[in-house]
């Protein structure tokens, strides 16, 4: 597994990319409308650079505004990685899918990525640092 602060990073961006996906419509996904995915979530799962480490998670969280971010993520004792607590701003197109990009005003970190919502998930794939990440949230 990555080092504390490389995680936190990660873990910060996929949970971002997470919730921009959450709050689809069922209006055509290739619109180039920015969408406001105001709302709180729930992590469900996430896969990072090909391997899932959704066992190493306790919990993950994160509430958005019309253009921000918060994330508070508990990893299991036995990971040892300090829990992530990240904000940041983000923009978001499509209703139902489509582009997005954010930046962590904790970590710096950016990313760019896309994601699909159906059955109630919303899947959500993104490149960030040169790792893959694809991960699942529910909106509570």
């Amino acid at each position: 597994m990555r080092t504390s602060i490389g995680l936190a990073r990660v873990v910060a961006v996929i949970a971002v990319v997470g919730v921009l996906a959450a709050c689809g419509s069922s209006s055509d996904s290739s619109t180039s409308v920015t969408a406001s995915l105001a709302g709180n979530y729930v992590l469900q799962t996430f896969t990072e650079g090909g391997q899932d480490v959704s066992a190493a998670v306790q919990s993950g969280t994160a509430t958005l505004g019309n253009s921000t971010y918060k994330v508070n993520i508990v990893f299991i004792a036995q990971a040892g990685i300090p829990a992530v607590v990240d904000s940041g701003t983000y923009t978001a197109t499509g209703l139902t899918g489509g582009s997005f990009s954010e930046n962590s005003l904790v970590t710096g970190a950016q990313s760019t990525g896309t994601y699909t919502v159906s059955n109630g998930l919303w899947t959500v794939n993104v490149t960030s640092q040169g790792v893959a990440i694809s991960q699942v949230w529910k909106k509570q």
